[in-house]
């Protein structure tokens, strides 16, 4: 498993230890004893762009930056979508609806009789072997390039 998929890294919460050469070394040498990380050194470079010797408190604005993110590739699949580009047949799109509508997970946000968003809109959120990626289902259904963030329908359909 890559470290960057991680709560831990994603929140944010380590990111000045970690991108301290010196007295992040230990801590970055843990990490690579249980996970993946570029290079597979322990002076990797940081997957989500932090440089090092950062003096930003980063975990106050991991989620506004995970939040963005979400809003960007959520855009790009409504806009794949909206042009028609990559889309799934509508018995494919229905298949998809229907594993949300009785998501494994309990994760889907219902609006009336019917799906709208993977949790909370535009907010991804991991934890205990779940995800959520905040999108609007009925967009994200129709994109062959999509898939369920926890594996329930695979990309392509």
């Amino acid at each position: 498993m890559r470290y960057a998929d991680t709560e831990a890294c994603q929140s944010g919460g380590h990111c000045r230890l970690c991108r301290d050469p010196e007295k992040g070394r230990g801590f970055r040498l843990a990490v690579l004893q249980d996970f993946e990380v570029p290079g597979g050194t322990a002076e990797f470079e940081c997957p989500h762009g932090i440089p090092w010797d950062t003096d930003v408190e980063v975990s106050r604005f991991a989620r506004a930056i995970e939040r963005g993110r979400a809003t960007a590739h959520g855009a790009l699949s409504a806009l794949r979508t909206s042009l028609g580009v990559g889309l799934l047949p509508r018995r494919a799109v229905e298949a998809r609806l229907d594993v949300c509508r009785r998501c494994p997970g309990g994760l889907v946000v219902m609006r009336g009789d019917d799906v709208y968003t993977c949790g909370k809109l535009l907010e991804i959120h991991r934890e205990q072997g779940r995800s959520t990626c905040g999108c609007v289902l009925r967009l994200k259904a129709a994109d062959a390039e999509e898939d369920c963030p926890n594996g329930w329908w695979p990309r392509g359909g």
